[in-house]
C-alpha cells in the first residue's frame, strides 16, 4: 500500500477552533500528521510524495472564485483593520438568503462566510499551499483506485466531491 505524504501540508496549522462557544486549540496540528506518518512509518508502507496538482484539474472540481478565495484571501484578510491572526468567520449566508438568490460578497468578511462552513474553519497564508498538495495527493489516489478498479475488471464510477462553503458560480 502507498502513502501519499507531502510536508508542505504542515504548513497548514491554524491555532484557533471555536468549539461550544469556546475557543480552543485547533486540532489541526503537525504533531498528529507526524503520529499518522509515524505509524504508517512502522507499518513499512511505501510512503511517497506526490506528483504536483494540476491546477485545470482542480477547476473540474472547485469554481474559479473559490480557489482565488483560498490563494489570496489572507492576504486580502491581513489588509483589514485590525485583522486576527487567523482568517474566521463571523457571518455566513442564511438558508434564507440562499433562497432569496444571495450572491457572493465583494468583500473578504462576506467571502469568508460564504465559503467556509462555520467557525471553526480558520484558513492562515500557508492554507492553500497545504490545499493543493492535499488535492495532488487526492488525485494520485483516485488515479490507482481507478487503475485498480480498470484491472480487475470493476465498472468505473465517478466520484462525488462537496465543499460546505463552495456555494457554486456567480451569476
Amino acid at each position: 500500500m502507498k502513502v501519499f505524504w507531502d510536508p508542505a501540508q504542515q504548513a497548514h496549522a491554524p491555532e484557533f477552533f471555536l468549539q461550544k462557544g469556546k475557543v480552543r486549540k485547533n486540532f489541526e496540528v503537525a504533531a498528529r500528521a507526524d503520529a499518522l506518518l509515524e505509524a504508517c512509518t512502522a507499518m513499512k508502507l511505501d510512503i511517497v510524495n506526490p506528483p504536483d496538482a494540476d491546477l485545470l484539474a482542480l477547476r473540474q472540481v472547485h469554481t474559479p472564485d473559490y480557489l482565488g478565495f483560498l490563494r489570496d484571501g489572507p492576504t486580502a484578510w491581513a489588509a483589514l483593520a485590525d485583522p486576527g491572526d487567523e482568517v474566521v468567520a463571523n457571518i455566513h449566508p442564511t438558508p434564507e438568503m440562499l433562497a432569496n438568490g444571495a450572491r457572493r460578497s465583494g468583500t473578504i468578511i462576506g467571502q469568508v462566510g460564504w465559503y467556509t462552513a462555520d467557525a471553526a474553519c480558520p484558513l492562515t497564508a500557508d492554507t492553500f499551499p497545504a490545499a493543493v498538495r492535499a488535492a495532488a495527493r487526492m488525485a494520485r489516489q483516485g488515479w490507482r483506485r481507478l487503475e485498480t478498479a480498470r484491472t480487475r475488471g470493476a465498472p468505473e464510477r465517478e466520484a462525488s466531491h462537496g465543499m460546505a462553503g463552495q456555494r457554486g458560480p456567480d451569476p
